[in-house]
């Protein structure tokens, strides 16, 4: 029978080891075409707008649409719906509070399957709400002995900096700006809503790893130029950019495409995130980009683990329609 899980049922089912975890063997153990992906849906409001973020994970015999506001919208919990992928059964309504930890454990598995691993040094460019997320992402999968972080907003850049100071027991600078942040970083988050690049890529070193969580556009054109490896959380989603801008009737420019429309770079040489789990090695120096996807598959698959941690369990409400 269907369930209804509230935010108590779940919220201690999932530590963020085990969603490393869950998410490394979605890519591990699934090809392109067992992960079915789309764009996520917004529609706009005058405040803000809602949005639909879908995924199917076929292996596993589960797929889902996750609800909840987007920009401009506070908001409180975004439930998620589960279901049979082959049947249709609903499984569960659920609240979903793993969507910031989804994002930091993406950066991790991308982390850790493509940069070096002798990695010690990090650098956080935005202080959002996903921001810490990321940062603990590449901690988690390197031995990180020192970060900086830099925002626009200097209450933000430095109230994150002692958070993370805290939590991670490293130091964790406030920088005043995008070049000192990313200099001599083996890694960098880029989590901001910016629609150009944040970082000269003169400042930084050749084989510097760079995760991309907002806009693609975060991260310089010269970067993927002289990338050594490209990996997307979903190639096919990816294409989808235009739409995932549309409630907005004009959506910025993709430096990805537009680079791979002229020819600069071969679309084939950019791999979905699973080919760094499945025996990628980097072929030459130079540096080294992710980027997430904006959730879907990783969702789903987050919130179908603790469901079924939950069902062991015994908790949640049954639901009847």
């Amino acid at each position: 029978m269907a369930v209804i899980l509230s935010s108590t049922d779940v919220i201690d089912l999932l530590t963020f080891d085990e969603a490393i975890d869950v998410t490394e063997r979605v890519y591990r153990d699934s090809n392109v075409e067992d992960r079915r992906v789309h764009s996520p849906v917004r529609m706009k409001l005058p405040r803000g707008s809602l949005r639909i973020v879908t995924g199917a994970l076929l292996n596993d015999n589960v797929m889902g649409a996750r609800l909840g506001s987007a920009s401009g919208l506070a908001g409180n919990m975004s439930p998620i719906v589960l279901f049979e992928a082959d049947s249709g059964n609903i499984l569960a309504i659920m609240a979903y509070p793993f969507s910031i930890m989804r994002t930091g454990v993406t950066v991790a598995v991308g982390t850790k399957w493509i940069s070096p691993e002798a990695a010690t040094t990090a650098a956080l460019i935005g202080a959002g709400r996903n921001a810490l997320s990321a940062l603990e992402g590449m901690i988690a999968v390197r031995p990180i002995t020192a970060a900086t972080v830099y925002s626009r907003t200097a209450e933000k850049r430095d109230a994150l900096a002692d958070i993370a100071t805290r939590k991670f027991g490293i130091p964790v600078t406030a920088v005043g700006n995008s070049d000192e942040a990313v200099a001599d970083a083996d890694l960098i988050a880029c989590v901001t809503s910016a629609t150009d690049h944040v970082f000269d890529p003169a400042k930084v070193l050749r084989d510097v790893h760079v995760n991309s969580v907002g806009s693609v556009n975060e991260v310089p054109d010269a970067i993927f130029r002289a990338a050594a490896g490209i990996f997307l959380g979903s190639k096919k989603q990816e294409l989808q950019y235009a739409h995932y801008h549309s409630f907005a009737g004009d959506a910025p420019r993709n430096a990805l495409l537009e680079l791979i429309e002229t020819g600069e770079i071969d679309w084939d040489a950019v791999h979905d995130l699973d080919a760094a789990l499945k025996g990628w090695s980097r072929p030459r120096p130079g540096p080294t980009v992710f980027k997430e996807t904006r959730g879907g598959v990783g969702d789903v698959a987050l919130a179908h683990f603790a469901y079924e941690r939950a069902r062991e369990l015994g908790r949640g409400l049954p639901l009847q329609l």
